[in-house]
């Protein structure tokens, strides 16, 4: 009596070959499917190692914050690549970073990238005086009842730095102060503006 696989019957190897072809295409199938280039990890490294990547990636809230022209979201910049700043005059690791964050901006392309700060401080007029003293040239947007913040999980984690997609996705974060200006930092934001992670 010949058994199921006895390796000198035909449909043996035929079973036998078929299970080995289905098994590669499959392993095609999914090698395929993952992003090539390593995705945000291959670019969150040295001064940018403790930027971590959203999954899922979670959608820009709908809170506004108060800009110099008025009250605007998140949500009004898709097209873009954003990334938003949480800081506060009070937060000396924030205050340390805003030049390299103001440098970065100044290094992508505008039509493309949208550097928005969020301030928690509640005075516009003292924050912009605080600004103009240390020389730093950037709009005061305030989130006076910490409504964005909160929203976006950084109502007690300052500083912190957010990259949102252009469909309003966020990317990943960074709690902490960080030199946005390094060239760590500069080739992971210059990926989001390419579309490459």
């Amino acid at each position: 009596m010949p058994s199921f696989l006895d390796v000198r019957e035909p449909r043996t190897w035929i079973v036998v070959l078929s299970a080995v072809g289905a098994l590669f295409l499959l392993y095609v199938t999914i090698a395929a499917s993952v992003p090539q280039g390593g995705g945000v990890s291959s670019y969150a490294v040295g001064d940018m190692r403790d930027f971590n990547r959203s999954l899922p990636p979670r959608p820009a809230p709908y809170e506004t914050v108060q800009g110099p022209e008025g009250a605007f979201s998140l949500r009004d910049f898709e097209g873009q690549i954003v990334l938003v700043n949480v800081w506060a005059t009070w937060c000396a690791p924030c205050v340390e970073e805003l030049p390299s964050l103001v440098a970065l901006a100044d290094a992508m392309p505008a039509q493309s990238f949208e550097f928005v700060p969020v301030s928690l401080d509640t005075d516009r007029e003292k924050s912009e005086a605080f600004l103009a003293r240390l020389g730093i040239e950037m709009p005061v947007n305030l989130d006076r009842n910490f409504a964005l913040a909160t929203a976006i999980g950084a109502a007690d984690t300052v500083p912190a730095t957010i990259l949102y997609d252009k469909r309003g996705r966020e990317i990943g974060r960074l709690v902490g102060g960080a030199d946005w200006s390094s060239p760590d930092a500069i080739r992971l934001v210059r990926a989001a503006v390419n579309g490459e992670i």
